[in-house]
């Protein structure tokens, strides 16, 4: 396990200090080998996504399969063109270690719910906008009816339910953080920074203006500052007041590694001093995280560092190329595998950490042919009993989408593919790789089989299981393709023997144009292209082998998200735009999709001067049934006054959806703040600000009380 420091240099932090210096090598012609042969792994062009997976090896196996992929990652990053730029010295010819930088990750997911909308247990809140009923996704707010729970920069905040009374504030591990609500358990989940979490160090005292630590341990306390005699002759004793209470267990110094993800575990049963029990944090980024059967499954994008890349004068490419023999020949298998730190609190006493490895070398799933060296982990979180390294599995592969059904966790993983070889592949060879894991039973999640999809998928709505099948929508073409070659389509794919094999498939969906949404209800799919319209294709998925695209419907603009609201309409929120493809401002539409033949767009909202992040973040879009009602927050768009130099205003917006129209009931706005989510608490409107919260009746929308929390 691996428990020290590194004294490596991050791969990320590298690339970007040498992004001026040096551009990408061509690795020659020859065919992939399989790993761990002694053999270079992969010297070519590579256009299909691996999914051959070893597994059971042991460390010295994995350690050679590190080794061999690192040494063609490395030249890929590094490997010419450093001669001519170190020779005109304009860049120094030894770089230091960079220890804050962080893992590169993958980008945030987004999210959406069913026909009805989520409701808390009480039938009148409203609940996370998921997209698979009963599989709960990390957002910034949690509403379970009785309680409030909202992360507000660096704190958690939980306010009363029926008021909006602030209860508690917590501090977390960083800003940013998402959260989950099990009960009286609560998960907060941070997914960028680095090194050490943060916060202040455990002090029993603070003196304002000098500030007087206590008690810290292995940590020298400075000295007091002394009385200060005033003009009066009255002495000032320096100001000591209580620190308050950070409210989790702290380390006392920053993690060996770099801690891009901190997972806190905290008892919120006394909703007046939350309680942090657990802390872990994790070397990578936070891709997504679903709750399945009570059980969180944290998905992490690691990027392992060999050590002293750069330890050395480099003036020319064969100084390069032997500064990368040598430090990945001199790595251990403690450099390749992510590293972990728990720090659980205990009755009384001082805090208890463990550290090391987040996995074991047989536990590690390494492709035949080169993926790269990032490694995507799942990791498992009970709400009980909180983390166990053990019940963590890991593939070497970059994460892209993650998407859940009730059994079987899915992970897109995005190629890896030289940048001087990029133009080599040709847009139809190019495809993503999906990875399947069991959710089933009390331990990790076990990878069950794998495939590949022509394509790359937009986002999580792009997948969805249905009836033991998985259908996917991609993209065909390669992310960097700026020619107008691409076309969509809908696969259909079901696991046999460790594969997931394709059943169906339906093409030939917008021709030039790139997929913008897609929602899969029950053996029905909509996908919207756009390039100047925004095709509407509804495909008929009753037969999984022989998939049909049955309906379209041509309209300006696009939506970039899709809700269903039952009794066969589809509302979409994205952007109008003219007959030549020209953004004409924010737009709502609703669908009639009862006739798969014939689906009709059959009402519109459109606003020239605004924005919703709803269009990209589903989790800002609430469907409320009792009130036939969309909430969303919206940026909108003004002349500049003295009041209001930026022109922006910004509120909450009700809009009432019907075949008769959609019409605004009302906006709540606030001065200065700008709105992030509304949910519905108690049978009322809750609109979310930064630093506060509005509460309205839907009967006067507009006439809200706020109570700030910052």
């Amino acid at each position: 396990m691996g428990t020290g420091r590194r004294s490596g240099v991050k791969v990320a932090a590298t690339a970007a200090a040498l992004a001026l210096a040096v551009t990408a090598c061509s690795s020659g012609d020859s065919e992939p080998r399989a790993a761990g042969d002694g053999n270079p792994i992969f010297l070519g062009v590579r256009s299909s996504a691996p999914t051959l997976l070893q597994e059971g090896q042991t460390c010295d196996e994995v350690l050679e399969d590190f080794q061999s992929f690192a040494r063609t990652v490395l030249r890929g990053n590094f490997g010419i063109g450093v001669e001519e730029r170190f020779a005109t010295n304009e860049m120094p010819v030894a770089l230091e270690a960079d220890d804050s930088a962080a893992a590169p990750g993958a980008a945030t997911s987004d999210a959406a719910s069913g026909e009805s909308g989520g409701r808390a247990a009480d039938g009148a809140s409203s609940d996370t906008n998921t997209q698979e009923e009963g599989i709960d996704e990390p957002d910034t707010v949690e509403n379970d009816g009785e309680f409030v729970y909202v992360v507000d920069q660096q704190e958690l905040v939980i306010l009363d339910g029926a008021d909006a009374e602030v209860i508690s504030r917590t501090e977390l591990a960083s800003y940013g953080a998402q959260i989950l609500l099990s009960g009286d358990r609560l998960l907060a989940i941070t997914g960028g920074g680095g090194g050490f979490i943060g916060g202040p160090m455990p002090v029993d005292a603070i003196a304002i203006d000098d500030v007087v630590l206590e008690d810290v341990g292995g940590i020298e306390p400075a000295p007091a500052p002394a009385p200060e005699e005033r003009s009066d002759g009255e002495i000032d004793e320096p100001i000591v007041e209580p620190m308050p209470d950070p409210g989790r267990p702290i380390p006392t110094e920053p993690a060996p590694f770099n801690a891009g993800t901190v997972i806190q575990l905290l008892d919120v049963s006394d909703r007046s001093a939350p309680a942090v029990l657990e802390t872990t944090e994790i070397e990578g980024s936070h891709v997504d995280t679903r709750v399945v059967d009570g059980v969180a499954r944290i998905v992490v994008s690691s990027y392992p560092e060999p050590p002293q890349l750069f330890d050395r004068a480099i003036s020319n490419e064969q100084d390069m190329d032997d500064a990368i023999d040598d430090a990945v020949e001199g790595s251990s298998i403690d450099d390749w595998l992510p590293s972990f730190r728990t720090t659980t609190a205990t009755d009384g006493g001082a805090p208890s950490s463990i550290e090391g490895s987040l996995v074991e070398c047989d536990d590690v799933l390494v492709p035949e042919v080169n993926a790269g060296i990032a490694e995507t982990s799942v990791l498992r979180v009970d709400f009980d009993e909180g983390f166990d390294p053990a019940n963590t599995t890991t593939i070497v592969a970059q994460a892209g989408t993650v998407y859940a059904s009730s059994s079987t966790l899915y992970v897109a993983a995005t190629q890896w593919v030289q940048f001087d070889e990029q133009g080599s592949i040709s847009s139809e060879d190019w495809s993503t790789a999906i990875h399947a894991f069991d959710l089933g039973g009390d331990g990790a999640a076990t990878h069950v089989a794998a495939g590949e999809v022509p394509g790359s998928t937009l986002n999580q709505f792009s997948l969805s299981e249905y009836d033991g099948h998985l259908r996917i929508a991609t993209t065909e073409g390669t992310p960097w393709d700026s020619r107008n070659e691409s076309e969509s389509g809908v696969h259909v794919f079901q696991a046999r023997g460790g594969e997931l094999v394709e059943v169906g498939s339906v093409g030939g969906l917008g021709r030039t144009e790139t997929i913008q949404s897609v929602r899969f209800m029950g053996p029905v799919g909509y996908v919207v292209t756009f390039r100047q319209t925004d095709p509407l294709y509804v495909i008929d998925l009753e037969d999984p082998t022989e998939p049909r695209n049955v309906g379209e419907l041509k309209i300006p603009g696009f939506s970039s998200y899709l809700h269903p609201i039952g009794d066969g309409r589809l509302v979409g929120v994205g952007r109008d735009a003219d007959l030549e493809g020209r953004d004409q401002g924010f737009l709502v539409s609703l669908f009639d999709v009862s006739d798969p033949t014939l689906p009709r767009q059959i009402q519109t909202h459109i606003e020239p001067d605004a924005y919703s992040q709803a269009g990209n973040d589903p989790q800002a879009f609430l469907w409320w049934a009792p009130e036939t009602a969309a909430i969303l927050p919206i940026e909108r768009y003004q002349e500049p006054t003295p009041n209001n130099p930026e022109g922006v205003g910004s509120g909450m917006t009700v809009l009432d959806i019907a075949d008769s129209g959609i019409t605004e009931r009302g906006t709540v706005t606030v001065d200065g703040r700008y709105p992030s989510r509304g949910i519905v608490v108690q049978g009322r409107l809750w609109s979310l600000f930064d630093g506060g919260v509005a509460v309205s009746d839907f009967a006067d929308v507009a006439d809200g009380e706020f109570t700030s929390y910052r």
